[in-house]
């Protein structure tokens, strides 16, 4: 049993651990107050001198007095700011004023600190405004996650092959975020990352490789691709199988229509989806066999893969309505019926 004079002693240091985090809490409240008492008056000043400067396309000697009054964080805040609702000449006027007034060195700097917190600020800034060939790469292999994925960001705007090669190895971060953001700065890329992909994906890369792949959809990646069908991953198969739909052509659907007998039912309805892209109408026999399949997505998918194929297709359907297997004919029934705004495109 808890005596009265412990119990008392701990109500005591709760309540000094709360009055502890209210004078904190009140010390920062007033800090910013004060800071803003300081600040304000001078940000608001250099906001309109930027305005000015981007609207006359250059900055002048108001612009530079403005700006200097300011802390370098401040300032970078400003332009950090602003960059995202400029298009057009006056973000071009932005980026020069930021060039001339030393804003982009100052990024750079940050982006060597010691504090990820400033390096990850540094890229931002760089990423909203340009520059940064030198400073910000590195961060491309930053310890934090946060950094690497904003590096990411920024290589989209910069297709150099080593930035590529390195956005590539990049595939495979254990941060779901950051490999995220990788990905989607590949597909901004397009054709400029293909090669340096198409060497991943033949080198073994896993399946976040073949998605890519299959979002940026150039010619080189499908023999890369084809090459991976007998991978022994299920998610890579899978993802052979859209890349070569996306790409297109007839020259590898005998390949895809080989994946409809995989052992696997992820790569089986992708094989079907993939053939319905292709409107490989060959296929249709095969696919007609997959309404008989164990697994309802790999019926569904060879289903309407058949619908699409037009005339082929359809009599498979009508055929697999007098078929011996109960799903066959229930799945060619429901898909028959579907109106056409229902079928995929």
């Amino acid at each position: 049993m808890i005596s009265e004079s412990l119990l008392t002693w701990a109500i005591l240091a709760i309540a000094a651990g709360l009055a502890l985090a209210l004078a904190m809490l009140a010390g920062h409240g007033g800090a910013r107050l004060a800071a803003e008492a300081v600040y304000g008056p001078r940000v608001r000043r250099a906001r309109a001198a930027l305005v000015a400067a981007v609207d006359r396309g250059r900055p002048g000697d108001e612009t530079r007095a403005a700006l200097a009054a300011l802390p370098s964080e401040r300032s970078l805040a400003l332009f950090e700011a602003f960059a995202p609702s400029l298009a057009g000449p006056e973000r071009e006027a932005l980026q020069a004023a930021a060039r001339e007034l030393g804003v982009l060195d100052q990024a750079e700097r940050r982006c060597a600190s010691r504090r990820w917190r400033r390096r990850l600020h540094g890229a931002r800034v760089l990423t909203l405004l340009g520059g940064g060939e030198r400073a910000v790469p590195p961060l491309l292999e930053d310890p934090r996650p946060e950094v690497r994925a904003q590096a990411a960001e920024w290589a989209s705007a910069h297709p150099g092959e080593t930035v590529v090669d390195r956005l590539v190895e990049m595939l495979a971060d254990p941060r779901p975020f950051t490999r995220f953001t990788v990905m989607d700065s590949l597909i901004r890329l397009g054709a400029a990352a293909s090669g340096p992909l198409a060497r991943a994906i033949e080198g073994g890369a896993g399946a976040p490789a073949l998605e890519v792949a299959a979002r940026i959809a150039d010619p080189p990646l499908a023999q890369a691709a084809a090459g991976r069908a007998a991978d022994p991953d299920p998610a890579v198969r899978a993802w052979v199988a859209r890349v070569l739909a996306a790409v297109g052509g007839e020259a590898r659907a005998e390949l895809v229509t080989g994946l409809l007998g995989d052992p696997d039912a992820d790569v089986r309805a992708a094989a079907a989806v993939a053939l319905g892209r292709l409107g490989h109408w060959p296929a249709a026999p095969a696919l007609a066999e997959r309404l008989r399949d164990p697994a309802w997505r790999v019926r569904r998918d060879a289903a309407v893969a058949l619908r699409t194929l037009g005339a082929p297709g359809l009599m498979m359907l009508e055929r697999a309505l007098r078929d011996g297997d109960a799903f066959a004919r229930d799945m060619a029934r429901q898909t028959l019926d579907l109106p056409e705004v229902a079928l995929p495109s």
